[in-house]
């Protein structure tokens, strides 16, 4: 599936991964948690991003801070190059690398 990678110091990665659990765990370090962006996109973190030392990655303006690699996909499938673009128009990079979300999630 088609999912647009964060990593560490605000880079972003479009990339295909396999629609399996053990991948999502690969591509975050980790057990996974998922976190609903809007009703056709998901934001997957490592569960326990808070409590294994990574860095921040990603501040969402409900004031949640997600740390470390994680991944937004679309909840049926490949992301859409429509779905793609909005997270990038969503999203700032600060000069220290953490990317902010910009608007509602």
């Amino acid at each position: 599936m088609k999912v647009l990678k964060v990593l560490e110091g605000g880079l972003l990665e479009i990339k295909n991964i396999p629609e399996s659990l053990k991948a999502s765990q690969e591509e975050v370090g980790g057990l996974i948690d998922i976190i609903e962006i809007n009703d056709k996109i998901d934001l997957v973190v490592n569960d326990e991003f808070l409590l294994n030392g990574s860095e921040p990655t990603l501040f969402l303006n409900n004031n949640l801070i997600v740390c470390g690699d994680c991944f937004f996909m679309n909840q049926n499938g490949d992301l859409t190059e429509e779905q793609i673009n909005y997270l990038f128009r969503k999203m700032r990079r600060l000069k220290n690398g953490i990317l902010v979300w910009i608007g509602n999630v």
